[in-house]
């Protein structure tokens, strides 16, 4: 019973695997259960034993990958500290850096889909875990206001936008071409910030 079990989350996990190599190199619409299954080296009934359709397997994707970066984050991802941010924003570069199917995601999520009817239930399933994110940072911006370290003419919700669209469009740059270096310019960029940011 524990083999047969066993067997079946390597399955699951062979399949999730599949899927991230082929939206990454095809596109979510171009890639067809199907294809997952022979990537996978299983049958087209072992996927959908586990998976009732894309947008189910798209969903077990994204909790794979965000359960994956929040382990390698540690005790980090529930650092609400505005003083360790930096730190914080870094530590999270480092970890993309050097993990692989993290980057793949990235390129997915941001190149390689279409926000269609027909793809309405997989930006569900993206849009469910980048909330978690938001809430994150409007904790830590929040907790900088009430001590009033978030400086006078920013509001919170106009911090979180900020440090949204430096950091997606850092990693959004880097993933696709890759032609600096990602720990560098994000210091840079982060520590720019930070100094508007904050008082």
């Amino acid at each position: 019973m524990r083999r047969t079990k066993a067997d079946s989350m390597q399955t699951r996990a062979a399949l999730i695997e599949a899927a991230l190599d082929l939206f990454d190199e095809q596109g979510v619409s171009k890639t067809t259960l199907a294809q997952v299954a022979t990537r996978a080296s299983v049958t087209r009934g072992a996927v959908y034993w586990h998976f009732s359709n894309k947008e189910d397997l798209f969903a077990a994707l994204c909790d794979f990958i965000f359960a994956e970066f929040e382990q390698s984050m540690g005790d980090r991802n529930n650092s609400h500290d505005y003083d360790c941010f930096l730190d914080d924003m870094l530590f999270s570069l480092h970890v993309i850096n050097k993990n692989i199917r993290i980057q793949k995601f990235i390129r997915v999520i941001s190149r390689k889909w279409e926000n269609t009817a027909e793809n309405a239930g997989i930006y569900k399933a993206w849009e469910k875990h980048a909330t978690v994110g938001v809430e994150h940072l409007t904790v830590v911006f929040q907790s900088a206001k009430n001590q009033g370290k978030l400086a006078d003419n920013v509001t919170v919700e106009d911090a979180v936008h900020t440090i949204r669209a430096v950091h997606w469009g850092l990693l959004i740059s880097w993933v696709t071409q890759q032609d600096f270096d990602l720990i560098v310019v994000g210091k840079i960029a982060f520590s720019a910030c930070i100094s508007k940011l904050f008082k």
